[in-house]
C-alpha cells in the first residue's frame, strides 16, 4: 500500500520521505504505527510480486537496545504442533509469519464491522423504533404499533420506559392488540448467512437481528414431561413441539424448524426424559418484535392500563422485497396519531458490548444497518445489502494510513485479502490475511474516531473476553485486543500502547491524548478522507462527537491461528506468550515474560 519509505536512525528525529517529498516528523516510536507493516512485510519477502505495484518499503534503522525475542520459540512448542499461525507484530523487534495467508477471522471480523460502522454511519448514529397509536380521545389509544428499525438493545426496562411515556402522554386504555411491523420490510426478512454451521440454528450466539431485538433475542424453554414444556417467559411466541420417550436419563435433541418464513421459527425437541426432572435450554427467538409486543401488552396491564386485545393478533408474512400485514383494529381515518421515538445508544457506545463481550447480535444489527442506510437496493435483503457496503468499504482499506503518510493510496489492493459475508464472524466463509487485518488496525488508529475503538476493546487480565488471560504478565492492564473463536480457529488482534498514562492501565483512558482529536484542531487527514468519500456518504461524512481519549502511540499486532478442534488451550497460551513478550519488550526489558 505504500511507496518506498526510508526510516533513519532512532537517535535522530525520525522522518519518513515519500517520492512526493512530503515529510512527517514523528516521535521515535510513531514510525511503527504508520510504516512498519510494510517494512515487516518487505523484510519477510511477502510484499507484492514484482510488477504488481510500487516497491516495498525498506527499513534502514538501528533498533533500540533490549532483550532479543525469539518469536518462533514462543509460538512453536510441542503442544502447538499442528497449529498454523499467521502473525504480524509491530514493535522494536518486528516479526511476520504468513502475512499473506488466508485465515478465518472469527470474531476478529467485528473489527471490520466496527470500522465500517464508525466510518460510514458515525459514532453518534442511533437505531430508532417508533411507537405509534391512534388517539381515540378520553385517554384511549388504538392501533398501538411497534415500528422497529433494527435496534438490538430492547429489554424489559425499555418496555417499562415506553409504558411510563405513554402514561405521561395521557394514555389510560388501549383498544385492540399491540402489534409490530418493521419500518423497513427488509428487517424482518431473515436468512442465515452463508458459511454458518447446522449447530448454529439452535444457538443463542447465532440469533439473527430483526426490526426489534428484545432480551438479546434469546429465551429459555423448560421441558416438564414427555410431551410438555413451556417458555420461562410466557410472552415468547415461538411454537415448540416436545416428543420424548421415557428413559433413565434426560437427553434432549433440539431441531430448528423454519416456520412462517423464519429460520428457527419453531423447534422440535426429541430424545429421552427421566420422570421428575426439569431440563431448561436456551434458544434463539426469531420473532423478537412479536415477543416485545406481547410483553408490552403484559406490562401495560400491569401498570393499570387495560388492553382490549380481542380479535386476535396480527399476521405478518415477509417475502423478498415485500411485506403483507393484516392489522386487527386498524387505524380509523381522520383520527390523530401519536408517537414516541425510542432510540438505541449511539454506535460509539454500543461498541463496548459488541467488542468487549463479542456480542454477535450487535454485529448482525450493524451489518444490516449498513445495508439499510447505504445498500441502495430496496429489492435485496439487508444481509446482501450489508455485504455490498462492506465490499465497497474494503476497497478503501489502507487509505487512512496512506493519507497520514502522504503516500499514494492503492484502492482495491486488499480486495482478495478480506472477504466477509457477515458482521459477527460466525461464518466459516469469512477469510482475511494478517496483512489486511494489520492494515485495518493502522487505519482505525489513524482516524479521529479511534477513541471509540480503544474504549471498546477487551483489556488483558481486566475485562471482556480477555478478563482471565495474561494475568500477572506485562500485558495485564496494558494490551487491548479482540479475540476470535470458532472450532479450530483462535485469534487475537489489537494494540500495545507505547506509553502508560495515568489511569490507562485500568482501562479508564482518562486524560489520555488521542492520536487525532477534534479538540486539537482540524485534522487534515480526516478532512481529506471525508472529501474523498463524499460519493459514498452522499452529502459527506457524518459528524462525529468527540472521541474518548486514546494513547498517542500504538504498536498493532495480529495473531491468527488455525488448527484442529480442541486446540484452544495451546493456541491461546501461545498468543498470550507473544502478547506478554511484546508488552514486556515495549515497557521494559526487565519485565518477566513467563
Amino acid at each position: 500500500m505504500f511507496d518506498k519509505l526510508t526510516v533513519v536512525d532512532f537517535a535522530e528525529d525520525t522522518k519518513m520521505r515519500s517520492p512526493n517529498f512530503i515529510d512527517a516528523t514523528l516521535n521515535p516510536a510513531r514510525w511503527v504505527l504508520v510504516a512498519l507493516l510494510s517494512i515487516a512485510a518487505g523484510a519477510a519477502g511477502c510484499g507484492p510480486a514484482p510488477g504488481d505495484g510500487p516497491p516495498e518499503a525498506t527499513l534502514y534503522a538501528v533498533l533500540p537496545p533490549g532483550a532479543r525475542v525469539n518469536w518462533d520459540a514462543l509460538l512453536d512448542r510441542p503442544e502447538t504442533e499442528g497449529l498454523r499461525f499467521g502473525v504480524t507484530l509491530m514493535g522494536p523487534e518486528p516479526y511476520s509469519r504468513e502475512p499473506g495467508g488466508l485465515f478465518p477471522p472469527a470474531s476478529n471480523t467485528k473489527l471490520f464491522t466496527t470500522a465500517a460502522a464508525l466510518a460510514l454511519l458515525g459514532p453518534s448514529f442511533e437505531l430508532e423504533t417508533r411507537v405509534t397509536w391512534e388517539d381515540l380521545g378520553a385517554g384511549v389509544a388504538g392501533a398501538l404499533m411497534l415500528r422497529g428499525g433494527g435496534d438490538p438493545t430492547w429489554t424489559r426496562d425499555t418496555l417499562d420506559r415506553v409504558v411510563a411515556e405513554m402514561r405521561a402522554a395521557g394514555v389510560r386504555r388501549v383498544r385492540g392488540p399491540v402489534l409490530s411491523e418493521p419500518r423497513d420490510a427488509r428487517w424482518d426478512f431473515l436468512r442465515r448467512p452463508e458459511g454458518w454451521q447446522p449447530e448454529d440454528s439452535t444457538a443463542c450466539y447465532a440469533a439473527l437481528a430483526q426490526s426489534i431485538g428484545y432480551q438479546n433475542n434469546c429465551a429459555s424453554f423448560s421441558v416438564t414431561g414427555l410431551s410438555t414444556g413451556r417458555w420461562v417467559d410466557p410472552d415468547v411466541p415461538i411454537p415448540v413441539v416436545v416428543r420424548l420417550s421415557a428413559g433413565a436419563q434426560t437427553r434432549l435433541n433440539v431441531e430448528a424448524v423454519d416456520h412462517e418464513g423464519r429460520p428457527s421459527g419453531a423447534y422440535l425437541i426429541t430424545g429421552t426424559w427421566r420422570a421428575g426432572q426439569t431440563s431448561v435450554t436456551s434458544l434463539p427467538v426469531h420473532d423478537a418484535p412479536g415477543w416485545a409486543a406481547r410483553a408490552l401488552t403484559r406490562r401495560l396491564r400491569g401498570a393499570g392500563i387495560p388492553v382490549d386485545a380481542e380479535g386476535g393478533e396480527a399476521v405478518v408474512q415477509v417475502g423478498r422485497g415485500a411485506v403483507q400485514v393484516r392489522r386487527v383494529g386498524g387505524v380509523t381515518v381522520g383520527r390523530p396519531m401519536r408517537s414516541l421515538s425510542v432510540r438505541s445508544a449511539p454506535i460509539g457506545d454500543l461498541l463496548v458490548r459488541f467488542n468487549k463481550e463479542s456480542d454477535n447480535l450487535y454485529g448482525h444489527a450493524l451489518w444490516a444497518a449498513l445495508g439499510a442506510e447505504l445498500g441502495g437496493d430496496d429489492a435485496e435483503d439487508l444481509l446482501e445489502g450489508g455485504r455490498r457496503v462492506m465490499a465497497r468499504f474494503l476497497d478503501s482499506l489502507g487509505s487512512a494510513a496512506a493519507l497520514g503518510l502522504g503516500v499514494p493510496e492503492r484502492p482495491g489492493y486488499y480486495a482478495t485479502q478480506a472477504l466477509l459475508v457477515d458482521g459477527s464472524g460466525i461464518s466459516h466463509l469469512n477469510v482475511v490475511t494478517p496483512d489486511a487485518l494489520i492494515t485495518l488496525l493502522q487505519d482505525l488508529a489513524a482516524r479521529e474516531s479511534f477513541g471509540w475503538v480503544w474504549r471498546s476493546l477487551p483489556i488483558a487480565g481486566v475485562d471482556g473476553t480477555l478478563a482471565s488471560r495474561m494475568k500477572r504478565t506485562p500485558a495485564q492492564g496494558v494490551l487491548r485486543a479482540k479475540t476470535g473463536t470458532l472450532t479450530g480457529v483462535y485469534n487475537l488482534s489489537g494494540y500495545v500502547p507505547a506509553a502508560l498514562e495515568a489511569g490507562l492501565g485500568a482501562g479508564a483512558g482518562a486524560g489520555a491524548q488521542g492520536i487525532f482529536t477534534r479538540n486539537s484542531g482540524e485534522n487534515p487527514f480526516e478532512t481529506a478522507l471525508n472529501q474523498k468519500n463524499t460519493s459514498f456518504y452522499g452529502a459527506g461524512a457524518p459528524e462525529a462527537p468527540l472521541a474518548p481519549g486514546a494513547p498517542e502511540t500504538l504498536f498493532p499486532f495480529v495473531i491468527l491461528t488455525r488448527g484442529p478442534g480442541g486446540t484452544a488451550g495451546p493456541a491461546r497460551a501461545a498468543q498470550d506468550r507473544v502478547g506478554a513478550a511484546l508488552a514486556g519488550l515495549i515497557h521494559g526489558p526487565g519485565a518477566p515474560l513467563f
